[in-house]
């Protein structure tokens, strides 16, 4: 397709092969690697906030941990991009160099740079993955210099879906897995592999056993229902079925839900 960005063929192509077995944790190390070539960086992490405080999970390079930046967190509170969400409570993609001074002052940006630049992290794109509250997830890209440009903003909001579609995707599964941990076949090996779902089929046949329609399976997923619908047909081909209810059974009959 002319025009079409080529870093979008290298996300496809990863997403494709995390999508090929049942997805129960987001592989971060990948995606913080495709992060750091996508956006031309030198430090990406996943940046948490909860009831337990700050901390940063995965990051590359692995020194640049929360725990051993304590320097870095004291002045956390002067990163442009904590005034500019803190403020504005966005859901959205957002470049430190677009933070505008009347969200966050000059003098206090100044000393965070001052203080960032050491590690190399004093440019910042953020990609919101969970807001609620005061609890919160974020992808950070980060690098020495240079603003993120508007191309890079953009792609941010075209992969922020995926990525927390791939978190959804995770957390259904992880929570399934956990309820049928002891289900097994006469064989002693799980009835997921013999029933050969994918991990994305078996994520939606585990919301349509409890009721979901396909429009909410896809809001629950951050996938089209037109997608859903999709993925059901494959698993009605697998079961040899052809409507929800004799799905559910059947998949129940197989320790596939409960």
């Amino acid at each position: 397709m002319r025009g079409a960005d080529p870093r979008l063929g290298r996300w496809f192509d990863l997403v494709a092969e995390v999508l090929r077995q049942p997805l129960t944790e987001v592989p971060y190390p990948e995606l913080n690697a495709e992060l750091t070539a996508t956006f031309d960086a030198f430090a990406t992490g996943l940046h948490a906030v909860d009831a337990t405080g700050e901390y940063m999970l995965h990051p590359l390079p692995a020194r640049l941990t929360m725990a051993r930046l304590e320097e870095l967190r004291q002045v956390a509170d002067l990163a442009p991009l904590a005034h500019w969400y803190g403020v504005t409570r966005s859901p959205l993609p957002q470049s430190a160099g677009r933070v505008p001074s009347g969200i966050a002052d000059r003098s206090r940006v100044a000393e965070w740079r001052g203080v960032s630049r050491t590690y190399g992290v004093t440019e910042q794109l953020c990609i919101p993955l969970h807001v609620c509250g005061r609890e919160r997830r974020d992808l950070i890209v980060a690098r020495p210099d240079g603003d993120f440009s508007d191309g890079d903003l953009a792609f941010a909001a075209r992969l922020q879906p995926v990525l927390v579609g791939l978190e959804r995707q995770a957390a259904e599964l992880a929570r399934w897995q956990q309820r049928r941990e002891s289900a097994a076949d006469g064989n002693g090996r799980p009835a997921v592999e013999e029933a050969r779902l994918t991990g994305r089929e078996l994520t939606v046949l585990h919301l349509l056993a409890e009721g979901l329609t396909a429009a909410a399976i896809g809001r629950r997923l951050a996938i089209s229902t037109r997608t859903v619908h999709k993925h059901l047909e494959h698993v009605y081909a697998k079961f040899g079925t052809g409507d929800r209810l004799t799905t559910v059974l059947r998949a129940q009959q197989a320790g596939l839900v409960p």
